[in-house]
C-alpha cells in the first residue's frame, strides 16, 4: 500500500536510500516499515480491524481516531513540542549532510533556527531553516524542512513554494536557485 502510493508522489529510488546509509537497527527499520504501511498496532486498529477495543481515540488528545497519519501529523498534544523537536532534528541532521557535502566544518551543537535573511525587498517570508549559498557556481539553496504524512507531501511542497515565493525572486536576482524537496512523516 505504502509503496504504492508514494510512487505517485516521489523517486522511489531517493525515497530509500536512507534505509542504505542511516545505519539504523534492523527493529527500527522494521518498525519504520510497518508505520509506512499502516501497520502498527494503534487504538484505532485495535478497535477496528481486532475488535479488542471500544474505543479507537488517541490515548493523548483523547478526540480523534489514533491512527498513523494523527500520531505523525495531526495530533495537537504532539503539536507543540514533539512535532517542532522531531522537525529540528531533521533539520540538523540535513544541516549536517550538507556541511559535509562542501566539506565545511560540520558543528556538533544542536540545530537553531537561522536568524532572517536581509534583502532589499520586504517579503512575507525570510528564515526559512537553512540557506546554503556557493558563490564559485552562483547558486542558492533554501531548505526549510516539512515533515508531512504522505498523503499531504504534495500541499505542503506547495505551500512551501507559495511561502517562499518572494524570497526565491529575490535571491534569484542574484543566484540560481535549485528545487525543493519534502521529507514525509514516514521516511
Amino acid at each position: 500500500m505504502y509503496h504504492r502510493h508514494i510512487t505517485e508522489l516521489a523517486d522511489i529510488k531517493k525515497s530509500y536510500q536512507w534505509l542504505e546509509r542511516a545505519g539504523l537497527k534492523n527493529s527500527t527499520e522494521v518498525l519504520i516499515m510497518a508505520a509506512q504501511e499502516q501497520a502498527l498496532n494503534t487504538r484505532a486498529t485495535e478497535a477496528k480491524i481486532y475488535h479488542t477495543r471500544q474505543d479507537p481515540r488517541c490515548r493523548l488528545c483523547k478526540e480523534t481516531p489514533e491512527t498513523i497519519h494523527h500520531i505523525t501529523e495531526g495530533c495537537k498534544m504532539l503539536a507543540g513540542k514533539a512535532y517542532m523537536e522531531r522537525h529540528n532534528q531533521v533539520a540538523g541532521i540535513v544541516y549536517r549532510n550538507i556541511c559535509a557535502e562542501y566539506g565545511l566544518k560540520t558543528p556538533k551543537s544542536k540545530w537553531e533556527t537561522p536568524p532572517k535573511i536581509q534583502i532589499d525587498k520586504m517579503v512575507m517570508a525570510n528564515q526559512p531553516d537553512i540557506v546554503v549559498v556557493d558563490k564559485q557556481q552562483r547558486t542558492a539553496v533554501v531548505v526549510d524542512v516539512a515533515i508531512p504524512s504522505d498523503g499531504n507531501i504534495r500541499k505542503k511542497e506547495h505551500e512551501k513554494l507559495e511561502k517562499y515565493q518572494g524570497l526565491k525572486e529575490e535571491l534569484e536576482k542574484a543566484w540560481r536557485m535549485k528545487t525543493s524537496v519534502v521529507i514525509g512523516a514516514l521516511g
